[in-house]
């Protein structure tokens, strides 16, 4: 009998994990990594489930060793995961762990007498790949939604009593300042390497006030230039947007930015470069310096204003 472990956190809706589990295996049992002292809810159309919490969890290390060890209990032989960000560093880990094979952005999958069919989409979502995964383990992870309501009872979490990973001591833990969040935002102004300067950036924020929008980067600015924090990136390994209007000032337009920006309602895009990719995604298309119609576009809307 085929076994299948969907690994999921209390604040996460994993319907989607166990379709995606019951599409291959016969049984499908879930994971819920959970705080220490909360509780989590029981995932519906599963076997069972089972939720674990503690220090040992608080690495990505720790969870990797934890699912590593429910997996060998349960003769689990699929695991699927969340596509987040938390879970990618676990993914890897946990692949390494069992000797795996992974299939990141899983759409669907079968199973056949050769292994497990995936397909999973690529760059960015703008291709779906099929690869045949043939190891002993089977690992997948797919996209999942935040969860609107509590839905099914609770289960009591069981503290994991795996010791730290050797060599390595949690110091503190540091939540994430999510000023600047831009998954809701109504309107947004990014920016990219167009800015010349850190001082310049000033300039965006200044259009982005009389927008009266939240500020937003392409990935360089975060984790080249650390201009500006993670909850500003915008992108594929940033935050996805959907705002009624987007500024997309100074940025070329590759594909990983476009993923998070394309759905959009009105794109603007300044870009002295008459082919810059990101032209192609925009609704009104600005060719020019920035460092002249910035400006010129703040002073127009403060006019209009006043």
């Amino acid at each position: 009998m085929s076994r299948a472990l969907v690994v999921t956190q209390p604040d996460l809706d994993a319907s989607r994990l166990v379709g995606l589990a019951r599409s291959i295996a016969e049984e499908v049992h879930a994971i819920v990594v959970a705080d220490a002292a909360g509780t989590a809810i029981e995932e519906p159309n599963t076997d069972g489930t089972t939720a674990i919490g503690g220090p040992a969890l608080e690495t990505a290390e720790g969870v990797a060793d934890a699912l590593a060890a429910a997996a060998a209990e349960q003769g689990a032989d699929i695991i699927v995961l969340p596509a987040t960000h938390r879970f990618r560093e676990i993914t890897a880990l946990l692949t390494a762990r069992l000797d795996g094979a992974c299939a990141p952005e899983t759409i669907s999958a079968s199973r056949s007498s050769e292994g497990i069919t995936a397909d999973r989409l690529a760059y960015g979502g703008v291709a779906i790949v099929t690869v045949l995964l043939q190891r002993a383990h089977v690992l997948l992870t797919a996209a999942v939604d935040i969860r609107a309501t509590a839905s099914g009872s609770e289960v009591a979490v069981k503290p994991c009593l795996l010791p730290m990973p050797a060599g390595k001591e949690l110091m503190s833990r540091v939540a994430l300042d999510q000023t600047g969040d831009l998954s809701s935002a109504e309107r947004i102004v990014s920016f990219g390497r167009g800015v010349r300067s850190r001082e310049d950036v000033a300039m965006i924020g200044r259009l982005s006030e009389a927008l009266g929008a939240d500020l937003g980067c392409s990935r360089p600015i975060v984790e080249d230039l650390r201009w500006l924090e993670l909850p500003h990136q915008v992108g594929l390994t940033g935050t996805t947007v959907k705002p009624a209007l987007y500024f997309a000032v100074g940025i070329s337009g590759q594909i990983q930015h476009l993923v998070g920006m394309r759905d959009s309602k009105y794109i603007v895009a300044i870009n002295n470069n008459p082919n810059a990719p990101i032209f192609e995604a925009s609704d009104l298309a600005v060719v020019g310096d920035l460092y002249e119609i910035v400006p010129r576009l703040v002073e127009a809307l403060a006019a209009r204003t006043a």
